[in-house]
């Protein structure tokens, strides 16, 4: 939905990530072309220190794609295993579901490479720009343990646009961070029902 509102409010070129879902990409991006719209899709599963010039590369594709240069981001990325505080495990590999540190991979630590690669970019290309961290209410003022690793996740992405703010606003790039509350996600809707409910 944050491509489309960005659309809505006269975005006329916009390229976006996947991470599993090819099929809905490639709906969304035809969906936008029929609009007009410049649209480019490219799958994103994170970021490593081996893999930041391979996003840096994706970056320039998707520039070549729509024909213009970064102006606006918004890093949206968030995965949580959503078990029982007994079942949650370190390793993702022990388990069938996102582990404490496949979590931190995506949520912070890939998600923080992918902000650098980005706002390096519109430093460099001279674009005075916008980049938005959304993090989550649940970083603030969660109490619950079964969203545990996520919420631990999404409570450092608190402190980053203050960060990348100090850092970037000399170049004319704004960072700001918001903080959602309950947004009705296929990844939410994996919860249990009674706790969806409360």
């Amino acid at each position: 939905e944050i491509v489309r509102a960005l659309v809505a409010n006269g975005a006329t070129a916009v390229s976006f990530t996947y991470n599993s879902g090819k099929e809905k990409a490639e709906a969304l991006k035809s969906e936008l072309e029929a609009q007009g719209v410049k649209a480019h899709a490219f799958q994103f599963s994170g970021v490593t220190d081996e893999t930041e010039s391979d996003f840096a590369r994706s970056l320039q594709l998707a520039v070549d794609a729509i024909g213009m240069e970064v102006s606006v981001a918004v890093d949206t990325i968030g995965i949580s295993p959503n078990v029982d505080f007994l079942e949650q495990n370190l390793s993702s590999v022990e388990r069938d579901r996102e582990g404490w540190q496949r979590v931190f991979e995506v949520n912070v630590f890939s998600s923080a490479l992918a902000a650098r690669a980005i706002l390096e970019r519109m430093r460099l290309n001279d674009v005075k720009g916008s980049y938005v961290v959304i993090s989550s209410t649940n970083g603030i003022n969660s109490y619950d343990e079964m969203s545990w690793p996520y919420d631990e996740s999404k409570a450092s992405l608190v402190l980053r646009p203050r960060v990348l703010a100090k850092r970037y606003a000399k170049y004319g790039i704004r960072v700001n961070g918001v903080a959602p509350g309950w947004i009705d996600t296929p990844m939410n809707r994996t919860l249990p029902e009674d706790y969806r409910n409360n």
